[in-house]
Order: C-alpha cells, then structure tokens, then sequence
C-alpha cells in the first residue's frame, strides 16, 4: 500500500459495477480523448504492442427522443488503433476511415481531416457533441467464455448532432 494512506474504509463501496445500457442511438459528448498503445504482449494481436491507439470515453446525455433517466453517469469508450506503416493496406485504409469519420461527426471537414498534417489536439474535443450507436454484447472472461448476466457496450458508430434522428438518418 502506498505509504501514508492508512487502513482503508471501503465498507459502503459500490461494488456492483455498471449496469450496461441498452443497444441503441444516444446523444453524448466528448468526456476525453487520449492517446495510448496497443498492449497485446500475448502476440495474438493483429498490431503490434506499441502501436499508437485513440481512446475516446462518450459520455451519455440522452437517448434519441431526449430522455435521460438511467444514463446519469453513464459512459461508453471507444478506442482506434493507428495502423502501422507495414499493416496490410485495405485494412489500414478501413481502420483509417473509423478514425476520419470520428473526426469528421466531431466539426473536422473531410479536407482537414484528409490533409497529410492533420494534427488534432484532443483537448479541443472535450464537450464536443456527437451520436454514437452503441450495442449491447454478453461480457466474455480471458479464456472466451461468456459471463452470465454481465454485458458490454461497444461503441458501433459516431455520427454528428443532428446528422441522426430518433426515426434514422436524416
């Protein structure tokens, strides 16, 4: 234990977790945006450990048809690997496109975010509003099996306000 941090009190933690959301569209904003790599020390990944990854946590601030109750506090993330100079070229231009598209449903134009010096500064998207469609998938142990009762959601999609309607696109 750190040194001076004393006998810890935990008696009225919260150790249920976070109920997952249902699988749907929701307006959220920016609650941060990071820059990260790749751990997969096992070598089963399909990048390298090292390689450069976006992380994005959405905060949730409605659903579609603007209700809140249940996504007070609610966040679902997002991570986008930048794929290796040497990564196989169509999925490279795939995983490059997740990533365009998140800056283009975040205020970038195409131009900018096509240019060779694009050099976004995360701090900038903070606050930012945005659509994400997130899903609702069985939580699964290290070993691949499911976890009962236990579900994540993966963030399927990003979309710009108002570019998403209750009813689909506009």
């Amino acid at each position: 234990m750190p040194e001076g941090l004393g006998p810890l009190n935990l008696s009225d933690a919260d150790i249920k977790g976070f109920e997952a959301v249902e699988a749907g569209r929701y307006n959220a904003e920016i609650a941060s945006m990071t820059l990260d790599a790749v751990k997969n020390t096992s070598g089963t990944g399909a990048t390298p450990a090292g390689t450069p990854m976006i992380k994005v946590r959405f905060k949730l601030i409605s659903d579609m048809a603007g209700n809140t109750e249940g996504l007070e506090n609610k966040s679902v993330f997002a991570s986008y690997v930048v794929p290796p100079k040497d990564h196989d070229p169509k999925k490279a231009a795939v995983m490059k496109g997740m990533i365009a598209r998140l800056f283009m449903a975040l205020g970038n134009s195409e131009d900018e975010v096509r240019a060779k010096n694009f050099n976004p500064d995360f701090e900038d998207y903070v606050g930012r509003e945005c659509v994400v469609t997130v899903g609702r998938e069985p939580k699964k142990d290290q070993a691949g099996n499911t976890i009962e009762g236990e579900y994540n959601n993966p963030v399927k999609g990003v979309k710009a306000p108002g570019e998403v309607t209750a009813g689909g696109l506009l």
